[in-house]
Order: C-alpha cells, then sequence, then structure tokens
C-alpha cells in the first residue's frame, strides 16, 4: 500500500518497485496466510502478478549425505518415497547414539525459547543480561531481528553464533560459555594488565580500576570449529555487534 502510494501506482503491485524475493518457499507460512486459507507465499493470487522470473537453486551445500539429501528434498515437497519412510522408520526404532547433548530443532521460537530458559536456569551462578540499544529513524523494523533486545547468558550456557567473525567462526558455529571477563580491546584494560602482569597492580585494584572505568565483561567461548567426526576447540571473547537494516544503501536502524 505504502509502495503505491509513493509511486502514484494504485494498480501495479508494490506500486511497480521491482523486488528479488529470497528464500525456501517450501517453509513455515508466512503470519497472515493461514487466515486467508492458503499454505505458501505462492499460492497467494498476486504471485504470478509479482513474480516474473523464478530461479531455483538445486545444490545442496550443508549436507553431504545424499541419502539424506533426497529424503530431505522428498519431505519438503510432501512426496516421502517408500524407501525414506522406511529410513525414518528404522531412525525411529533405533535412534543414533550422538556424542554429549544434541541440539533440539523447533517448528516455532515460542517452544525454542521455553527450552532455552529452561536449560540456562538450570545452570548454577548468576545470569548476566547484555541489553541491545536500538538506533535509528526506523527502529520499529527491528522487532523481527533475530537478534534478542537482552541477552541473558551464564557460564556453561550453550550458545550458537549468529554472524561471520572469521578465522572458522561462522554462523552456526556452536560454543559453551566459559567465564566473562572485561573487554579485550579496551584500552584501559590492556593497559592495567600489562602493569599488573608485571607485579604492580594487585588483582583487587585492577577489579576496582575497570569497575571505576565501567569496563563491560564479555563472554568467552570455547566453540567447536572442527568438522563432522573432528574436535577443533577454539576460544574467543565475543562482544558486541551492530545489526543494521539499510534501505535504498542507507542505514535506517541499527540494534
Amino acid at each position: 500500500y505504502i509502495a503505491r502510494k509513493i509511486n502514484h501506482a494504485p494498480d501495479m503491485p508494490f506500486g511497480g518497485i521491482q523486488l528479488i524475493l529470497c528464500g525456501d518457499f517450501f517453509q513455515l507460512p508466512p503470519v497472515g496466510l493461514v487466515k486467508d486459507g492458503l499454505c505458501f507465499l505462492f499460492d497467494a493470487g498476486v504471485w504470478n502478478d509479482v513474480v516474473r522470473n523464478v530461479v531455483v537453486l538445486r545444490e545442496v551445500f550443508r549436507q553431504k549425505d545424499q541419502t539424506f539429501v533426497s529424503l530431505l528434498n522428498e519431505a519438503r515437497e510432501a512426496r516421502l518415497s517408500q524407501f525414506s519412510i522406511n529410513l525414518l522408520k528404522h531412525a525411529a526404532a533405533f535412534p543414533p547414539q550422538l556424542p554429549g547433548d544434541p541440539i533440539k530443532l523447533f517448528p516455532q521460537n515460542a517452544p525454542a525459547e521455553a527450552v532455552n530458559q529452561d536449560r540456562l536456569h538450570s545452570l548454577p551462578g548468576k545470569c548476566r543480561v547484555f541489553h541491545a540499544e536500538d538506533i535509528g529513524q526506523m527502529k520499529w523494523i527491528l522487532k523481527d531481528l533475530i537478534v534478542p533486545t537482552a541477552l541473558v547468558l551464564k557460564e556453561q550456557a550453550r550458545v550458537l553464533l549468529l554472524k561471520n567473525l572469521g578465522d572458522g567462526l561462522v554462523n552456526g558455529s556452536k560454543g559453551v560459555v566459559l567465564r566473562f571477563e572485561y573487554d579485550h580491546t579496551h584500552p584501559m584494560y590492556q593497559a592495567l594488565m600489562y602493569v599488573m602482569e608485571s607485579g604492580q597492580l594487585s588483582e583487587a585494584d585492577f577489579q576496582k580500576q575497570m569497575e571505576i572505568h565501567n569496563v563491560e565483561m564479555f563472554p568467552i567461548v570455547e566453540f567447536d570449529t572442527g568438522k563432522p567426526g573432528q574436535v577443533e576447540k577454539v576460544q574467543q571473547q565475543i562482544r558486541r555487534e551492530a545489526w543494521k537494516i539499510e534501505q535504498a544503501g542507507t542505514t535506517v536502524a541499527t540494534r
């Protein structure tokens, strides 16, 4: 509606603005479609008017087992072969022995958040809360951002990285919070660490100076960066990151 009004094109979808729609359109339906009796976005009556060219990406990068890839493709199209059905039944009857505590997958955010909160509160120790700051002229657009407005952590909490940081740490890397330390990049931390390590400053005085200068504490996370069957541990302090929303090359909101 807004695009039609701004462009003075009331009869053109999105006011004639060119769109690039990306994603897996077989995933859960967008909010609002269910009440209209639609299951998927491409079921909408204006889909053929808006989408003129369709490009289908067929190569799977996250999975190497072609049998599993075929099963996933059949499941997303609701066309499971008898072979795939038998595989699933066998997996349900004889679940594989997975190392450690595997991540649970949920189709919606609410049950996932409930499990996360239960597991977090079951851990001993004190919670540390990291509050985000939303800035920009269109802050309301951040309401559906994947990162929360407040992040609650404890030692031994399991975490999942949501941003590529380099050195093998990518979106989806799994880790465990080992401890919390003052910001390693803060100039006061670097200066006083040198003084303390030389024996000229006690640890108690170091702590006091960190508090006086409001140096923030961040988690030290141990990530598993190895491939399946391999174990490669990397420890890194995770500090604040900016998540930006841009429109026409201009940042309109940041968290």
